[in-house]
């Protein structure tokens, strides 16, 4: 009876060994090797200080694949950190359990850390970053100087859905339609010299390079706006604008800035440094053809003030008057010239001449605006080779201007004689010397401003 009771037990133990295990319960769940059950207590496993997740340390004699420990210690260098936490080893390195049981090795849809030497989106080596639809490669960021490249080297933004990527775009941004070959959008610090460049770097393409194109062509020989025209072997003689707005078809010769419409030959505003307004062929820095017009070609809108002229060649309208800036006598006059001429028929001394042949006698030709007497030329048919004259005003005896014939005749084309609105100007023949003959004075006179 003995002998089958010890049998019992032992065979009862030995069953028990191949069945689960329960901690803290009689009944261990039938799917589970380990049931621990405590409603006051937790488990606690291996606390260990790791190294860096590259290092098995200080497990020893080695870790094995889905080991669990709860790390103590900061340690490591980037991109091989630790910190305080789970890890479990993955055959290869430690890696992190986060919160709500996301592995850190992977990236979160619903955000990361902004701790940057770990939580970062890419590869810890000289392997590339593929990004790929429909299991195509899309794009690619590698080690390379241009570390973004598209299937065939090209990155395209847009939505197009037809036309095909020409060959050795680097940068399309489109919505449709087609792109020229060898395009180019480039943004570059070049020389040392800070600039944003748009250019195309092939000099033996048909290209411009920079281009807004519309319509259905596909010439890229005309363009809506373009800048610089560089050398090459394929430099289009006839179509060389340099800035050009509009779309004049046929474009022919070199203009810089030109702004047209569709025509056949050079509707060019700004061409070879002379600037044509309704012609194409400007023989001067500006030329304004106003030929079959019912406009006229120039307005001058009247100054309310007079401006302070700077150089020679300034205009200006007032008083229904068209004024330019003098800068030698540094005064406005008009451009219109006005001339007055006094004579005397015979011998003639110490007396006033004759306006147009009309005696004015002291009181002269009163002037009806200000002015300036800015020439003078005077002769005689004889007698005092040398007479003296003075143009005078007002009656009054004091000179604002005396000079003598030489040989007969005077010339003074840099005279500077101002009067005012409502002087009476007149030319007295002196009583120095003897009589002339049949003296002729003119005076050239402008408006005043």
């Amino acid at each position: 009876m003995l002998t089958k009771t010890i049998l019992s037990i032992f065979l009862f133990g030995t069953l028990f060994t191949y069945a689960q295990v329960g901690i803290g319960t009689t009944t261990p769940d039938a799917g589970s090797i380990l049931d621990i059950n405590s409603p006051d207590k937790g488990i606690l496993i291996p606390r260990v200080a790791l190294t860096a997740t590259n290092s098995q340390l200080p497990i020893t004699p080695a870790a094995v694949e889905g080991m669990m420990v709860y790390n103590t210690a900061t340690a490591g260098t980037s991109p091989n950190i630790v910190t305080p936490g789970f890890y479990f080893w993955d055959g290869t390195m430690w890696v992190k359990v986060a919160t709500g049981g996301t592995v850190t090795k992977d990236w979160s849809v619903t955000g990361n850390g902004d701790n940057s030497p770990t939580d970062f989106l890419g590869t810890t080596n000289a392997s590339n970053l593929v990004f790929k639809t429909n299991n195509t490669e899309r794009m690619v960021i590698n080690n390379a100087i241009s570390p973004i490249t598209g299937t065939a080297g090209d990155i395209s933004v847009g939505n197009a859905t037809s036309g095909t990527l020409k060959a050795n775009t680097e940068l399309v941004l489109r919505q449709d339609g087609d792109v020229f070959g060898s395009s180019t959008l480039r943004l570059r610090n070049r020389n040392g010299e800070n600039g944003a460049v748009f250019e195309t770097i092939d000099a033996s393409a048909f290209l411009v390079d920079f281009l807004f194109k519309t319509g259905a062509s596909a010439s890229p020989i005309i363009s809506n706006i373009r800048f610089e025209t560089r050398p090459g072997s394929k430099k289009i003689a006839t179509n060389t604008t340099e800035f050009q707005f509009g779309k004049p078809d046929n474009l022919n010769g070199g203009p810089t800035l030109v702004v047209g419409a569709n025509g056949t030959g050079s509707n060019s505003a700004f061409r070879l440094g002379s600037v044509g307004i309704g012609t194409v062929a400007p023989t001067a820095k500006l030329e304004i053809d106003a030929t079959g017009e019912t406009i006229p070609p120039l307005e001058i809108v009247p100054s309310a003030s007079v401006p302070a002229g700077t150089a020679n060649g300034q205009m200006m309208f007032m008083d229904n008057t068209l004024y330019m800036f003098d800068l030698t006598r540094n005064k406005w006059l008009s451009a219109e010239t006005i001339t007055l001429s006094f004579t005397n028929n015979g011998t003639t001394t110490n007396e006033y001449l004759r306006f147009e042949n009309i005696r004015t006698r002291m009181s002269g030709l009163k002037m009806p605006f200000n002015g300036t007497i800015m020439a003078i030329t005077a002769q005689s048919s004889g007698g005092d080779a040398n007479k003296g004259f003075e143009i005078r005003k007002n009656g009054n005896t004091t000179s604002l201007f005396a000079f003598n014939l030489i040989s007969n005749v005077y010339t003074n084309t840099t005279t500077n004689i101002n009067f005012n609105a409502g002087d009476f100007v007149n030319v007295f023949a002196t009583n120095v010397g003897n009589d002339v003959n049949d003296p002729s004075i003119t005076l050239f006179i402008k408006w005043r401003k």
